[in-house]
C-alpha cells in the first residue's frame, strides 16, 4: 500500500521556478518511480526512518506543522491507524488547494500557466 501526497500548487500570481519541486519534497528518482507519479511518496520505505522533515517542506497542514516522516514511517510500519488519519488530513489539505488553484485559473483564463506550475514545466 502506498500513503501518497498531494503537489502543494504554488498561487499563479507568484513567479519562481517550480521545476523539480515534487522530487525535492518527495525525493524521488526516476529509478524509485516505479508506478509512482512525482507527486507520491512511500512513507514506509525505510530511508524515511531517520528523516526528521515533514512530509512536504512548506506545508501548512496539521500534519505537516507537528509531525515528521520518520513518526508517519513509524506509524505505517506499526499498521497504527494514526497513519491514515494524519497523511488523510494532509491529502485533503492538498487537493483542496489545487481545487481552489483550479477555480481561480478557470475564472482568470489561466489554465496554461497552472498546467506549466503543476507539472514543473518552464515557459519558453
Amino acid at each position: 500500500m502506498r500513503y501518497l501526497y498531494a503537489l502543494a500548487v504554488p498561487a499563479l500570481d507568484e513567479e519562481r521556478d517550480t521545476a523539480g519541486e515534487a522530487l525535492q519534497n518527495g525525493d524521488l528518482s526516476l529509478d524509485d518511480q516505479t508506478q509512482m507519479t512525482s507527486f507520491e511518496i512511500n512513507l514506509k520505505d525505510e530511508r524515511y526512518r531517520d528523516d526528521f522533515r515533514p512530509v512536504v517542506e512548506g506545508c501548512g497542514c496539521y500534519c505537516c506543522k507537528n509531525h515528521q516522516r520518520a513518526y508517519l514511517h513509524h506509524l505505517l510500519v506499526t499498521n497504527e491507524m494514526l497513519a491514515g488519519v494524519l497523511l488523510m488530513i494532509h491529502n485533503t489539505t492538498h487537493y483542496h488547494a489545487f481545487f481552489g488553484a483550479l477555480r481561480e485559473a478557470l475564472a482568470n483564463d489561466e489554465m496554461d500557466l497552472l498546467k506549466r506550475r503543476v507539472l514543473g514545466e518552464r515557459k519558453d
